[in-house]
């Protein structure tokens, strides 16, 4: 019998659809036979814990638990940390996927794991239960103390960012102190949650082991508080009662489940006969593979969850930061806020929230606060067309394996791709290695090729020449960057060579320079001058751009480019590029309009004059300055390391400086270096 999962009424709705619901009149149990007393007990040894028997006999009921063997459970021993890891998977629904596994993760350097135990131990780590911590000093059979299964149990649930928020918080508990100070997040939040609570004397007893009774009822609580699917939780009100199945009212609709033969039922935490259920019982019932296998007479119906899934339609969904998707629910369209870490799954692989397409059917898990922690969307999943940018570096074009290369990487290219260059629809053989490109990649095939060709400009020296099949090759040496690239020559390529008429490629030297056109990486134009331009440039330095890339001078505001094997003196010294300063005087000489060579020198120069004003912002100083005879009046940035000296006054700073003072200001590069305020 389909199970259908419960909505919490608690969540935002954005539209609610009306609905029909079926009366039913019932006085009695129907005319079927309701089975008869008191099912045989699951385990002998836990009559003396009545406080946690209904707890343990309804996690085994939902096979989330199992006893030592000879019908017993050993409520009293202490609970193992691979018995805490394997109980944390089976509630969150995650068991099937560890019995896949069947190897420890590579980083595993703990104690020796049970062959059972190998895929809990490596599904815990894959989910964040366990770091990477626990990988180096895991010992599975170790008891797990109260502080870890703490842990334990908040990672699983997917809550390890809001523990980490919450570890400077207050604790409760008299023992608070002993909670070890990275844990205090975990221990907080789960007795926020309600999953583990203080002894009668509100002590937490962290570094305390816990019980396997102890266990049972943690574990029934986060299974009451996490709906991890169709093996879940449905509460109600009894309509009537069959010999096989029940009947119930959910909130506005009516539902009949079937009952497992072996259902147990509580009711004041004292198991019951099922005929002791009447008509009008508020009702909670454990579903698993469709059958109610435990039922608990409730006072309240309470459905709240620390984590819920909803299914349905997506009908809207919003794929840029703040994620957010509104889906159909049964009767709802639901609104949720969407993790940036969201986890997406489709049936056959992972996958990111950009593949989540509006009408997918989808299953979300959100947290308490309403937020999707994970979508699983109910198909397989369709690689998205992939948008690939970069210069083509290769092209085969075959009957089979065709490919096209970009930036090194090759793509396969199907023969019958759409191909447009410059705008204008092409064929691939128009295609040329140099272009740039911007691919439209299908299922890892190339469907479309959108190309642009490349040129530009270089100015140069040839270093060498070759030709190779009739083809032409220059390797050039860029002024700018003094890099050396090959460049192919078009066997159609205009030679222009200063005092040659109607020059070609083989009157090409080595040694000549010149400029060099290129169209997607082959020379189209040469023009060839022996003649070294040599130019030179005398000013202040207004600016200094120094990049990875490129670097640049300015004199009296007008930008030059600077060699990378720039030669640079300042004062005479021989210096580098950053000892440059913007306001020192410079001589530059320049070949063919690249700079080569910068002759800089310290502009110092010392005025005396008054003060008229400081101005100070957040990282500088500044000084209105007005000189002495020529009544001039300026502003001048003050060095941060500035040398200051008030007569009468130790140690001066910046702050000592007054309006009205007069003196003497040194000042190096339109900076100034020193200050002597007189009397």
């Amino acid at each position: 019998m389909k199970m259908k999962r419960l909505v919490s009424l608690t969540l935002a709705l954005v539209l609610v659809f009306s609905i029909g619901m079926t009366s039913v009149h019932a006085d009695g149990w129907g005319n079927g036979k309701v089975p008869q007393g008191l099912a045989k007990k699951i385990f002998k040894d836990i009559d003396s814990f009545k406080w946690a028997e209904k707890y343990i006999e309804k996690l085994f009921q939902k096979g989330l638990i199992n006893g030592i063997g000879n019908d017993k459970f050993a409520p009293k021993e202490a609970v193992t940390k691979i018995e805490a890891i394997t109980m944390a998977l089976r509630v969150m629904g995650w068991e099937d996927q560890a019995k896949e596994i069947t190897k420890l993760p590579k980083n595993y350097k703990g104690d020796k794991v049970d062959k059972w135990a190998v895929g809990y131990v490596t599904l815990a780590f894959e989910k964040g239960i366990l770091d990477d911590v626990d990988m180096m000093y895991f010992n599975p059979k170790d008891p797990a103390l109260r502080y870890e299964v703490a842990k334990y149990v908040i990672r699983a649930l997917g809550y390890e960012k809001e523990a980490q928020k919450s570890m400077d918080k207050s604790l409760s508990f008299v023992d608070a102190s002993l909670v070890p100070q990275g844990s205090v997040g975990y221990v907080y939040l789960v007795n926020d949650f309600g999953l583990m609570e203080g002894d009668n004397q509100k002590r937490f007893n962290p570094m305390g082991t816990m019980t396997r009774a102890e266990m049972a009822v943690l574990f029934a609580r986060l299974d009451d508080k996490v709906d991890t699917g169709e093996n879940g939780t449905v509460s109600g009100e009894i309509i009537r009662v069959y010999s096989d199945s029940i009947r119930i009212k959910e909130k506005d609709k009516t539902e009949t489940y079937d009952l497992d033969s072996k259902v147990r039922v509580y009711q004041d935490n004292e198991r019951i006969d099922i005929d002791d259920l009447k008509v009008g019982f508020k009702i909670k019932m454990e579903i698993k593979e469709s059958k109610v296998v435990f039922i608990e007479v409730v006072d309240v119906i309470e459905d709240v969850k620390i984590i819920s899934r909803y299914s349905g339609l997506i009908k809207e969904i919003n794929k840029s930061k703040p994620y957010k998707l509104a889906i159909q629910a049964e009767t709802m369209i639901i609104m949720f806020e969407v993790l940036d870490d969201v986890e997406v799954r489709f049936t056959d692989e992972k996958g990111k929230i950009s593949d989540v397409q509006k009408d997918d059917h989808v299953t979300v898990t959100v947290d308490r606060k309403n937020r999707v922690t994970k979508i699983e969307i109910d198909r397989k999943y369709v690689k998205p067309i992939e948008t690939v940018k970069g210069y083509i570096t290769n092209i085969e074009l075959a009957r089979k394996n065709s490919e096209l290369t970009i930036d090194k990487k090759a793509y396969n290219l199907d023969l019958d791709a759409k191909v447009t260059i410059d705008g204008r629809s092409k064929s691939l053989s128009d295609l040329k290695i140099g272009m740039y490109a911007e691919l439209k990649v299908d299922d890892d095939l190339v469907v479309s090729v959108d190309a642009k060709n490349y040129e530009k400009s270089i100015v140069g020296e040839v270093l060498s020449i070759t030709t190779s099949r009739r083809v032409t090759t220059l390797k050039v040496k860029e002024n700018r960057t003094n890099k050396e690239y090959y460049y192919p020559v078009h066997e159609n390529a205009d030679v222009y060579i200063v005092g040659l008429r109607n020059a070609k490629i083989s009157d090409i030297r080595e040694g000549d320079k010149g400029e060099f056109q290129i169209l997607n990486d082959v020379i189209v134009q040469i023009d060839i001058d022996t003649v070294v331009k040599v130019e030179k440039i005398n000013g202040k330095i207004t600016d200094l751009e120094l990049t990875r890339r490129y670097n640049k001078i300015s004199i009296e505001k007008k930008a030059y480019d600077i060699s990378t094997d720039v030669k640079i003196k300042i004062d005479g010294k021989e210096k580098t590029l950053n000892d440059l300063v913007v306001g020192m005087s410079a001589e530059l000489v320049l070949e063919d309009d690249i700079v080569k060579s910068i002759d800089a020198k310290n502009v110092e120069k010392i005025i005396e004059g008054e003060l008229l004003d400081l101005i100070k912002d957040a990282s500088s100083v500044t000084l209105r300055i007005k000189e002495e005879d020529t009544d001039k009046i300026t502003l001048y940035l003050v060095d941060k390391d500035v040398k200051i000296y008030i007569e009468g006054l130790r140690n001066a700073k910046i702050e000592d400086l007054l309006k009205g003072d007069e003196g003497e200001f040194r000042i190096l590069n339109g900076i100034i270096v020193e200050i002597d305020i007189e009397d």
